[in-house]
């Protein structure tokens, strides 16, 4: 049986549902366990899709009972999406499946975790995760599947941000344990909170950048503003820090209309800001601004070291995905914590050659939409994707530097998988398009080669 005391695998999750819900919710449940079903049965990659990224945006809740059936359904809809990519002609490009090669690697050495059944289904979740990639590079046959994926990620944005603002009237007015602290919206800590709004964010700003209609624009730019303040409040620093570098290559190309974007954003951002912070009580603003100018490590340094010490001793047999969790039951680490940095957590997972092969993928999947916008003459919109892609992996390599990014399927790792086959997928379209144009250059020089010699021969 998969089951572990944190009841965080699949038996214990449907444990909680059971114990914890009423019949009314029990049915609820079962009924939309249907309605998914149907959807998977009939195909609808695109609306799975949509909902999965809801659900994931949604994990953390504070309510077991919630948190447990969002769980579920994500896993339910990641289980029909793996099956879906069976049917899936496009090749979804080299980075997804290095990540996948990355990923068998983890599962082979599961054989040496410390708790074997539930490294095993954190390595099954994972491939599941990959496998929705694929499924996911069947919707980015061209640029316009790349634009209509990238805008699946505003509904998440949207029921993350309305969701916390719900809760955002308590958080002001210090009806807290201790009155003051971070703010963590629905979730039950403040660093799962943050984590969905970091990785919304810079597809937000890619999204208020297109030339779509103004109301939606501002709508995207009104979220955007919305997010960032509460990244602020929530005063995880991985998490805003790291979604500021995601938007950094977006606001690299800032033109014109990006310029309007970005002073429309600043405004909207210093007026809640303004409006926040003159309704919160001085306990509360004295705790984020000492938060936000903290330059400690918090204590991640001494963790990082003694795991690294800990894993020179063997740095070439991991113990498969999920096995860090046994450092934070103590292990062989002086302080119970996880060491709270994805690197170190993938060396011990899938040992050094593992983590080699995750290095090497990331460079592979920034480095190519890199060359895309430095060398070549793509057209402006390539190149906005490009730089969504780019922003995106950075962000999460950013995250990773002082997070363990341990969920083989929350929405930081599902649009890990995203990035990797949009940044394959891009350069296939790219390529793709230029032979077009090629071969059109060529039947036209052709055409034109015939009919100048027609013109001779009629002269002769």
């Amino acid at each position: 049986m998969l089951a572990d005391e944190s009841r965080r695998d699949v038996f214990g999750r449907m444990l909680t549902i059971w114990e914890t819900a009423g019949p009314f919710p029990l049915m609820a449940g079962v009924t939309l366990v249907a309605v998914l079903v149907f959807l998977g049965f009939m195909r609808k990659s695109h609306a799975l899709l949509a909902l999965v990224l809801i659900t994931a945006a949604m994990a953390g809740q504070s309510n077991e009972t919630v948190d447990s059936a969002l769980s579920m359904l994500r896993w339910i809809m990641i289980a029909m999406l793996a099956v879906h990519s069976i049917f899936v002609r496009t090749h979804p490009g080299a980075p997804i499946l290095m990540l996948m090669s990355y990923v068998v690697l983890g599962l082979i050495f599961s054989t040496f975790s410390q708790m074997v059944l539930w490294s095993i289904q954190s390595g099954v979740l994972f491939i599941g995760s990959t496998l929705v990639g694929i499924t996911a590079a069947g919707l980015m046959t061209d640029r316009a599947g790349l634009r209509r994926f990238f805008w699946l990620y505003l509904p998440p944005a949207l029921i993350w941000t309305g969701t916390a603002l719900v809760f955002l009237p308590d958080f002001l007015a210090g009806r807290m344990q201790y009155g003051f602290g971070r703010f963590s919206g629905f979730a039950d800590s403040s660093s799962l909170f943050s984590l969905s709004g970091s990785v919304v964010l810079p597809c937000l700003l890619w999204q208020s950048m297109q030339p779509v209609r103004l109301a939606l624009r501002l709508l995207c730019i009104v979220t955007f503003a919305t997010v960032l303040v509460l990244l602020m409040l929530a005063t995880q620093r991985t998490a805003l820090f790291s979604a500021l570098i995601a938007c950094v290559p977006l606001l690299l190309s800032a033109n014109m209309r990006g310029f309007a974007v970005i002073g429309a954003i600043a405004l909207t951002v210093w007026f809640m800001s303004v409006q926040i912070y003159g309704s919160m009580n001085k306990n509360q603003s004295d705790f984020i601004s000492k938060r936000m100018t903290n330059t400690t490590t918090t204590g991640r340094y001494e963790l990082w070291m003694t795991s690294v010490n800990e894993l020179m001793r063997d740095p070439f047999v991991g113990h498969g995905f999920g096995s860090d969790r046994w450092l934070a039951q103590g292990g062989h680490l002086d302080h119970r914590q996880r060491p709270h940095n994805w690197y170190i957590v993938s060396w011990h997972n899938t040992g050094v050659f593992g983590l080699m092969l995750l290095l090497a993928t990331l460079a592979v999947a920034i480095l190519r939409p890199a060359g895309l916008l430095l060398f070549t003459h793509a057209d402006l919109e390539l190149k906005g994707i490009a730089r969504l892609i780019i922003g995106q992996l950075l962000g999460l390599c950013a995250y990773g530097m002082t997070e363990s990014m341990g969920s083989p399927s929350n929405l930081s790792t599902l649009t890990l998988c995203f990035a990797l086959v949009a940044s394959g997928r891009l350069m296939i379209i790219y390529r793709q398009e230029q032979d077009a144009a090629e071969c059109e250059y060529s039947d036209y020089e052709y055409e034109s080669d015939l009919s100048h010699q027609g013109r001779l021969a009629h002269q002769l």
